[in-house]
């Protein structure tokens, strides 16, 4: 099963992992690419908040756990907005300041306490790397809303066993990808 759009679900567990990590899921390139494409990278997002969305679509609240996926979301989204031009609100352009410096404390870090960017325009950005974020979580608490059969079974395997991989995971995933398509062609 592809998650992520490029990436294949390998292993997931809810066995705690040192302080911060309660859990993971383990996913590998199905191929190597050098490059991703916008509508990769947004399924990246969605794969990403996948945790967040299923705390909310069972348990009606989101916790602490999903914190370490949420960074890396947020981190993929800027990068979306201000490295790869895949934001309308800002443009195909690029505005991360490649002169940083860690010794200099200026506003951003940039060389000389020069920012590299005005107000306005980084007010876009935080509100395009937002809306991307939150249109993401969005896209996985629908999926798994639409797939909550999938979603319980998958829970109820990993609370008995505590981990999936294998033969035993990748029968419910493509489970899991056959209901939802045999959903969608009903519709």
């Amino acid at each position: 099963m592809l998650a992520g759009g490029e990436d294949i679900v390998h292993k997931i567990s809810i066995v705690p992992r040192g302080v911060a990590a309660l859990g993971f899921t383990m996913q590998m390139p199905d191929k190597e690419s050098l490059l991703m494409t916008e509508s990769s990278l947004r399924a990246k997002l969605v794969g990403l908040l996948g945790g967040r969305a299923a705390e909310e679509v069972m348990y009606g609240q989101p916790s602490t756990g999903a914190q370490n996926d949420i960074q890396k979301a947020t981190e993929v989204a800027r990068a979306m907005v201000i490295d790869y031009g895949m934001s309308e609100a800002v443009g195909p352009i690029s505005v991360r300041s490649h002169q940083r410096s860690p010794f200099l404390m200026g506003k951003g870090g940039e060389v000389g306490g020069r920012r590299s960017v005005g107000d306005t325009l980084a007010d876009t950005i935080d509100s395009e790397v937002q809306r991307l974020v939150a249109e993401s979580l969005a896209q996985a608490k629908d999926l798994l809303g639409q797939n909550r059969e999938s979603l319980d079974a998958i829970a109820g395997e990993l609370f008995k066993n505590e981990t999936l991989e294998g033969d035993r995971l990748h029968k419910l995933l493509n489970d899991a990808v056959e209901q939802h398509k045999a959903r969608a062609e009903a519709n």
